[in-house]
């Protein structure tokens, strides 16, 4: 439940959607039916109210309250419902501000630490059986995971510099006018 957790707010964060209730919970057994095609269960009637919304304007223009009708269309799945202790502190802190959707990922990978270090050092189960070298490798995936999640967040947040977007659109602009001209002589 944690590791689909962790991945649905990591998508959340990248398509800017802050909305806990996104994030639509399913059964173990159902999520093996799961895909992003239109006749997947997940979006069973939702899109073609999508493609309505994307069509009339381009997705880079659609306004904050349209892209939240959007995500509502589009849910993202988890394993399991989000139980009401976890949306409490994943949507405000101790003193009652609202958690950023970047920090609700490493939040949620502090979780995953705990959970993995309390099965290994206080609970009768097989992993305090497992070599020191496969459990260094499970936190190290996890680290991998959030590290590729951080490189991404930061190309998602970084602006595209305004001047430079103008110089490429009259660089095409001279390139559009005089490669006829270099062509055609």
């Amino acid at each position: 439940h944690l590791f689909s957790l962790m991945h649905g707010l990591a998508l959340q964060h990248l398509r800017v959607d802050t909305d806990l209730a996104n994030l639509k919970g399913f059964a173990r057994s159902e999520v093996a039916r799961l895909t992003c095609l239109p006749d997947s269960p997940l979006f069973s009637g939702a899109m073609p109210e999508v493609r309505k919304e994307l069509s009339t304007r381009p997705y880079s223009h659609v306004s904050a309250t349209k892209a939240s009708v959007i995500y509502r269309l589009q849910p993202i799945p988890v394993i399991e419902e989000l139980k009401p202790a976890e949306i409490k502190a994943l949507q405000n802190d101790g003193r009652g501000k609202a958690v950023c959707t970047e920090a609700r990922v490493t939040m949620l990978q502090g979780w995953i630490f705990r959970r993995l270090l309390h099965r290994q050092k206080h609970e009768d189960s097989d992993m305090g059986l497992t070599s020191p070298p496969i459990l260094s490798r499970l936190y190290q995936v996890i680290s991998d995971g959030t590290l590729g999640f951080h490189q991404a967040a930061k190309v998602m947040d970084t602006p595209f510099p305004f001047p430079y977007h103008n110089l490429i659109q009259v660089f095409l602009v001279l390139y559009v006018v005089t490669v006829p001209l270099v062509v055609n002589a």
